[in-house]
C-alpha cells in the first residue's frame, strides 16, 4: 500500500536566526525553488518578522506555512510566579495570531518551560504540574481554537528540559485540553533520544499528533544517519497524519544558536544540503 504523501516543509533555522523580513524575502524563493512545500518561520520574539508581508510573499511563491513558538527565558507555564504566566500566555497568544495571519493551522514547541530548565520532581509534583500547565494552556488553546490555529506541544529530550520527554507523558499532560486546541508535536530527534521504540510511540500518540519535525539522528539531514525511516513513515500512516514533514536543523554559524542547539561542527558538506538531501529522502520514502 503507497505511502501517504505528505508536504515537505523546512525551518529556516537550518540558515538563520532570528528570522527577519531581510531572510525571510532572501530564502523564501530559494525554498520554494528545491521543491519544498512549506516553510516553517520560527517566532523567537513577537515583531521579528512582518506576518502580513509574509503572507503575501507565501502566497505569490505557492509555499504554505507551519510556525514555531520559542520558549527562551522567561517563558514560563508552571512552577512560576503569575505575571511571568501571563506574559507567556500573551507572547502564545501573539504567535496564534501570527500563524492565523500567514494561514498556517499550527504553532508547534514545548509550550510550557524555557528550554534548558529542569528540575526534579516527585510523582505527586510532577501530576500537579501537569494540572497546572493545562489550566495555563486552556485559554491560550481557546484562543488558537477560534483562529483556527491548533498548538503542538513537544515533548524534548532530558538534558532540555525535565517536564515533558516522552509521548506518553505529553499525552498525560494534555488529556485535559480538547485534541481539536491541542495536540503533539513529534520532533525524531528528541525522540531519538528518549523512546526505546520510536515507530510504537508515534502510533500511542495517534490521532493527538499535531506537527511532525524530522532530522537524522545528530541534527543532519534525514537519511544521513542510523534512524529507522521505513518504519516511521509506516506508523505515521497507520495514525493516518497527513500533516508536513518539516526539516529542522540548526546553523553552527550563528553563535546564539549554535551554543543554544549544541551544534559544534557542520552536521552536513552545506546546509543548503541538509535540507535538499533531506527533502530527496523524504520524497523517496513516500514515493512523491
Amino acid at each position: 500500500m503507497p505511502s501517504i504523501r505528505r508536504p515537505i516543509g523546512v525551518n529556516t533555522w537550518i540558515w538563520t536566526s532570528p528570522l527577519t523580513d531581510t531572510d525571510l524575502r532572501e530564502l523564501a524563493p530559494r525554498i520554494k525553488e528545491w521543491g519544498f512545500d512549506v516553510i516553517e518561520l520560527p517566532v523567537e520574539d513577537l515583531g521579528d518578522w512582518d506576518p502580513s508581508a509574509a503572507a503575501e510573499l507565501l502566497s505569490d511563491l505557492g509555499l504554505g506555512a507551519t510556525v514555531t513558538l520559542v520558549m527562551g527565558p522567561g517563558r514560563e507555564l508552571v512552577a512560576t510566579d503569575p505575571a511571568t504566566v501571563s506574559r507567556t500566555q500573551d507572547y502564545l497568544r501573539g504567535v496564534i495570531d501570527a500563524a492565523h495571519e500567514v494561514g498556517a493551522g499550527v504553532i508547534a514547541g514545548p509550550a510550557y518551560a524555557s528550554v534548558g530548565r529542569t528540575w526534579r520532581m516527585s510523582q505527586s509534583e510532577r501530576r500537579e504540574c501537569y494540572r497546572e500547565l493545562a489550566a495555563n494552556l486552556a485559554p491560550v488553546v481557546e484562543h488558537g481554537m477560534s483562529a483556527g490555529v491548533q498548538l503542538a506541544v513537544e515533548p524534548l529530550n532530558r538534558y532540555e528540559t525535565s517536564l515533558l520527554n516522552t509521548v506518553d507523558q505529553a499525552l498525560e499532560a494534555l488529556a485535559d485540553l480538547p485534541a481539536e486546541g491541542a495536540g503533539l508535536l513529534l520532533d525524531i530527534y528528541h525522540m531519538n533520544i528518549e523512546e526505546t521504540d520510536l515507530p510504537a510511540a508515534i502510533r500511542r500518540a495517534g490521532g493527538r499528533v499535531a506537527h511532525v519535525q524530522v532530522c537524522a539522528n545528530d541534527r543532519g539531514a534525514p537519511g544521513a544517519d542510523h534512524l529507522p525511516w521505513p518504519q516511521l513513515i509506516d506508523a505515521l500512516d497507520a495514525i493516518a497524519y497527513t500533516g508536513p514533514l518539516c526539516i529542522e536543523s540548526f546553523t553552527a554559524d550563528n553563535a546564539t544558536i549554535a551554543t543554544a542547539a549544541s551544534i559544534w561542527r557542520p552536521l552536513a558538506r552545506t546546509q543548503v544540503a541538509i535540507a535538499t538531501d533531506g527533502l530527496a529522502h523524504l520524497r523517496g520514502l513516500q514515493g512523491s
